[in-house]
Formats: structure tokens, sequence, C-alpha cells
């Protein structure tokens, strides 16, 4: 059997600017498809629903993709350790695909064009260079921030940021990290859209070509409905991290991890 992430093909660009990653799809749907909600620097739960993930498809045979719904980064305390254990080996019976949340790309641009003055820091960013050992002080203060960011932030991780896909699409899904535009075509969504998307996505009931899975937008549930399904629980203010199990014919099924469980 051909590992899943070979089997990928690349959709064409939006037609207004470069997009900041790659478009995937999926011909066929793996045995079961995993999406997790935003993580924001909660390595505990992270850890805690894998295991949970892992748990959950001990019993179904074939080929098996955990898909991280982006905003890996800021807000919570482990940003740094949440990378780590991304650009790790996935379990054993799993691939793990890795898609580009809003946070992640203010991210690559603050490590671009360093200022201490940049809003990526009052936006979790602050947080995140805090756990790789960075103080306020040391941003505020420092004469070659750069150098700074250079010499604590494994080239490892830069490179992680910069090979994460913009959405996935799969036989009856699309999967991305905000959501899309109703008024416009799968395939022409624009890279805006797909990584800040709120209104009018959030409230429109009508059909889409596609039920869209995302995060972005906190929910005090797992939002299952017949357009969308959100898996965005808030963790880093919760104490919640979810994911959302699809397989072909099936309904889906909420997978959750929680501080203290």
């Amino acid at each position: 059997m051909k590992p899943i992430l070979n089997l990928f093909g690349k959709r064409r660009a939006a037609p207004v600017r470069a997009d900041p990653g790659p478009r995937l799809a999926l011909p066929e749907m793996p045995a079961a498809v995993y999406a997790v909600g935003d993580i924001h620097g909660c390595s505990h739960l992270l850890r805690l629903l894998e295991r949970r993930i892992i748990e959950d498809g001990q019993d179904i045979p074939g080929s098996k993709l955990i898909v991280h719904l982006g905003d890996f980064v800021d807000r919570g305390g482990q940003s740094a350790e949440v990378i780590d254990h991304l650009i790790a080996a996935p379990p054993a019976g799993f691939e793990r695909l890795c898609l580009l949340g809003n946070h992640e790309l203010l991210m690559r641009e603050f490590l671009s064009a360093p200022h201490p003055g940049a809003n990526w820091l009052s936006f979790g960013g602050l947080e995140t260079l805090m756990s790789y050992g960075i103080s306020e002080q040391q941003i505020r203060s420092t004469r070659n921030l750069r150098m700074l960011l250079d010499a604590v932030i494994p080239e490892e991780h830069r490179n992680f940021l910069a090979s994460l896909a913009l959405c996935l699409e799969l036989p009856e899904h699309f999967i991305t990290h905000a959501g899309v535009d109703p008024a416009t075509p799968l395939a022409r969504q624009s890279a805006h859209d797909l990584l800040w998307m709120r209104e009018p996505f959030l409230s429109w009931e009508e059909p889409l070509e596609k039920v869209v899975i995302h995060g972005h937008t906190p929910c005090k549930e797992v939002e299952v409905k017949n357009n969308r399904i959100c898996v965005d629980t808030g963790a880093y203010a919760s104490g919640r991290l979810s994911a959302v199990r699809v397989r072909a014919g099936e309904e889906p099924v909420v997978i959750e991890a929680r501080h203290g469980a």
C-alpha cells in the first residue's frame, strides 16, 4: 500500500496572488481521517488527544491520516514543544498532515522581518517566543532581534512553518483552517479566506460543494452541521482539545482531550 502522502495532488493556485502553501487533494478517502482543532501551544492536550486517536484507530484497518488544522502556536505556553511533536514521526499506523493557520502565517512574517513593535507579539506571539526561552525584555531591548531569533529558533521549526499546506480536499470533505467563501467555488477560494474567514461562512445554512472541516473560530462544543464541522474548542482557554473522525459512509465521531481527564 502506498503511503497516503504520496497520493496527494496539488490544486491550482488561487488566481489573485501567490498562495502561502500548497493546496492538496486526495482522490480516494483513507480508511479514517482525524481532523484536530487549534492547539495554540497546549502540548499536554495534544499528546493526550493523540493517544485517544490511536486508541480509536486501533481496530480500523487501512490507511489513517491525522490532519492538524493550523494555529499550533501562540496564546498557550508550549508552542515550541508543540512544533517539536508535530515534526516528529507520527504514531505507528498513521500519517500526519499539518495545515497552515493564520497564527503560523503571522509567525512566518515576523521571523522574516522581526520588529519589537510587531502586532503578532500582542496576538499570542509573545507567548510563543517565551516558549523558546526569549523574554519580553529581550524582545524589547535587543539591538539585533534577528540574530537572537536565529540563535534560538531551530531551522527545523522554520522549515516546518514554510512547509505547511493551505488546504486538503477529500472526495466528500474540504479541510482548511478557517473556512470558505460560500459564494466562491472551492477551486477558487482565496488564501485570505481559507486562513481568516468567519462570516458569511459561519451563518451559511445552504449546502456547500463539500462538507468543510475547519477550526479558527472557537465553539463550546464541536459543531457538526450539514455543511461544515468546526473542531476548535478553544484549547488554551477551555482546557479542551478536540478532533473529529470522518470515514466514508459513516457519521462523524468526536474525540476530545481535557485537562485532568
